[in-house]
């Protein structure tokens, strides 16, 4: 079961960032291929997904808008082939970092800022069901960009999916 979910997990988040990269390499208008396109054009993307996932929170931000959001955005990363990318020493050293990170991602998150506000406010998000600064919370003032990625990992399926978040960046 754990493996089927972690297959399940770098399924849907490889879709999500290859969509971003193809966003980001239409925005850029890039001819970048291979890991330079991945590292490149994702990150341009993966800004323009999380602003798009921004302006729908403001309106709704719960788990079946969300889940619509990111299957529209799996559908763009899958509806063409994707070219191959160059795969050197690099490519395998990246899958197995993927790989390693999947499985720690399951251990459950104990750090006080992690609880606190990089996934307390995407989960209050999700229980308002709308992105929303709130009077009583300092941190919910500043501007969400990982924690709305947070909140899309949260509306996924909960703190192993918000980790991949992390993962996703960091190996970008």
């Amino acid at each position: 079961m754990i493996v089927l979910e972690t297959i399940l997990r770098f399924a849907v988040w490889a879709a999500f960032y290859l969509a971003a990269a193809r966003i980001g390499r239409w925005v850029t208008r890039s001819s970048l291929k291979g890991i330079g396109h991945l590292a490149w054009d994702g990150l341009a993307g993966l800004s323009i997904v999380i602003g798009a996932f921004l302006l729908i929170g403001l309106w709704r931000f719960d788990r079946p808008v969300v889940w619509i959001g990111v299957a529209a955005l799996c559908a763009v990363g899958l509806a063409r082939r994707p070219s191959r990318p160059e795969l050197s020493i690099v490519g395998p050293m990246i899958a197995g970092v993927i790989l390693i990170g999947l499985f720690w991602n399951r251990v459950p998150v104990l750090f006080f800022d992690t609880l606190g506000y990089h996934y307390a406010q995407p989960e209050l998000w999700l229980l308002d069901g709308r992105i929303q600064p709130y009077s009583w919370s300092l941190h919910s003032w500043f501007p969400p960009g990982m924690s709305v990625l947070y909140g899309i990992g949260l509306a996924l399926g909960g703190e192993a999916w918000a980790n991949d978040a992390n993962l996703m960046v960091g190996v970008a």
